[in-house]
């Protein structure tokens, strides 16, 4: 037998140039294909995202497989889809064999060997065959070897969540907190290296199944007020499956309604992903939060099919805002955008106080940042500080409006 690890090419390509429709459709004809050359003896699964994985089985030799991969070469170049511009397109993918049980009787280690000799293949030239070879994952295994950190990373949970408070702009109050991931393995030394690090889509999906659950975890521990919310970050291109739904849903039902969920981009990328992450999130009273607004462009497609809550503005805009005219009228641009539609706005890396008034006067309704507080995992439950200086501000503002307007005298 042997387990091949099969990455479809251009699926991303088609997906941004014509749409998640026609992606859809290069997917299914990816699955046309595996069933008519593989489906004899074979169990065929699609990880997610453009990785599939097939196990085929019960061959003779190795040969007789070698000529199956010829035939799913043969069937790839021949199988077409036709695109909304006029023209066609046939199928590419990176293949990666490995041998059952010459490799290993382990389908873990099948897995992890197949995808070694795909990503090897692809990094040199898109839409070929490899064969698992144990001499060159010898020699690059400190590189390759990365899902082993991860698996030890995830079963040991060499990590823990801290949470940053979010509060509202007008008094100070805490709103909600950030659950942002400490790693305690010493060769992860943040999340975007772990992120980093993942070399397939099931890598990246174990990063997100844990972040839904463990997050969930810690912020129970915290026994929080009822009304604070939770927001986690999760990856645009991945979407926990049913049976994982249902044990978050049996495990922390009564905290689903506390949930925000934030995505990049406002999932335009992966739309029909993010666009289920809502809906659940909908069902259970959760929200949808878009991190990294004003950065890059926005599909107001995607803004109108996921309804967010809240739209978070990011640090690199916040920063030094009150020293740049220019950034202030882009910030309160975004601002009325926002609130034309009914829709909250944070504004992150909150780090001086000038930027924190500049920032309640354009009218955002909540700030997060290192002037309120930093990350703790026994974050506080109120800021007696923030809350002071925002209601001291607030007061002199008024004071200041009052004698503008004539209400009152001003002061000698």
């Amino acid at each position: 037998g042997a387990m091949i690890s099969i990455d479809l090419d251009n699926l991303k390509l088609i997906n941004d140039t014509f749409g998640h429709e026609y992606g859809d459709e290069y997917l299914r004809a990816m699955a046309s294909v595996l069933n008519s050359v593989c489906g004899y003896s074979a169990v065929i699964s699609r990880f997610g995202g453009d990785e599939f994985t097939v196990f085929v089985h019960g061959y003779d030799n190795k040969e007789e497989i070698r000529n199956l991969m010829v035939r799913l070469e043969s069937s790839l170049c021949m199988k077409r889809i036709y695109l909304p511009n006029g023209s066609e397109m046939s199928l590419s993918a990176s293949v990666g064999l490995a041998w059952y049980p010459y490799d290993s009787r382990s389908y873990k280690l099948l897995i992890k060997y197949s995808d070694f000799a795909m990503y090897s293949i692809k990094k040199n030239s898109k839409g070929a065959i490899a064969e698992f070879c144990a001499a060159d994952y010898e020699k690059h295994s400190s590189y390759y070897g990365m899902s082993d950190v991860l698996e030890d990373f995830i079963r040991n949970k060499e990590f823990q969540y801290t949470f940053q408070p979010i509060v509202e702009a007008k008094t100070g109050k805490i709103f909600g907190y950030e659950a942002l991931l400490k790693s305690t393995h010493s060769a992860i030394k943040n999340p975007k290296q772990l992120l980093d690090m993942s070399k397939s889509q099931r890598d990246f999906y174990q990063i997100e199944k844990l972040t839904w659950k463990e997050s969930l975890k810690a912020f129970e521990e915290l026994n929080a007020e009822p009304n604070v919310k939770l927001f986690i970050n999760s990856i645009s291109d991945q979407c926990l499956d049913m049976e994982d739904m249902n044990e978050l849903k049996r495990e922390y039902c009564h905290l689903l309604n506390q949930l925000v969920v934030e995505v990049e981009n406002a999932g335009e990328q992966n739309l029909d992903l993010t666009k289920n992450k809502s809906d659940f999130l909908a069902d259970w009273g959760g929200e949808i939060a878009v991190a990294d607004f004003g950065l890059g462009t926005y599909s107001e497609n995607a803004i109108k099919a996921l309804s967010p809550s809240y739209l978070k503005v990011d640090i690199s805009i916040t920063q030094n805002l009150y020293r740049d005219e220019n950034r202030l009228k882009f910030v309160e641009s975004l601002v009325a955008y926002a609130h034309q539609k009914n829709i909250k706005v944070i504004a992150e890396g909150i780090e001086k106080p000038e930027d924190m008034f500049t920032l309640i006067d354009i009218g955002v309704d909540y700030l997060q940042g290192y002037h309120l507080a930093r990350p703790s995992s026994a974050p506080p439950k109120m800021l007696a500080i923030a809350t002071a200086q925002i209601s001291n501000y607030s007061k002199k503002k008024s004071l200041r409006e009052k004698e503008a307007a004539g209400l009152i005298a001003k002061k000698a």
